[in-house]
């Protein structure tokens, strides 16, 4: 559409309200052509969840992990005992999800260009 010409330049808008630096650089390539802002995101969802089963942390006499360092930890318990600690699917979009959660948990989430 933008190049048809039937799209109208929101460069100003991005300007006024200083979107291009409140953006993160890997997202501001898919919203412009030709250095010109044609879209903007209406908003971001994050998942950053892990899912644990209960009955297995009691079972193992451990705690609900609520940290990385934790998890790990736990993690390492469980598979002592015999049981696989972190299992998830193998979509592309559920790997991409567990990768970004954790990179902004290790990184912060001020570190929006890592």
């Amino acid at each position: 559409w933008a190049k048809e010409g039937v799209l109208r330049s929101l460069n100003a808008l991005y300007a006024k309200n200083n979107w291009k630096a409140a953006l993160p650089p890997v997202m501001l390539q898919f919203l412009q052509q030709d250095d010109t802002f044609f879209s903007t995101p209406i908003n971001m969802h994050r998942h950053n969840l892990v899912w644990a089963n209960k009955a297995v942390f009691d079972k193992a006499g451990i705690a609900i992990p609520t940290s990385w360092d934790e998890l790990i930890a736990s993690a390492e318990k469980l598979k002592a005992i015999g049981v696989t600690p972190i299992a998830m699917s193998d979509e592309s979009w559920q790997i991409e999800e567990l990768f970004e959660s954790m990179l902004i948990d290790v990184n912060g989430p001020d570190r929006k260009s890592t």
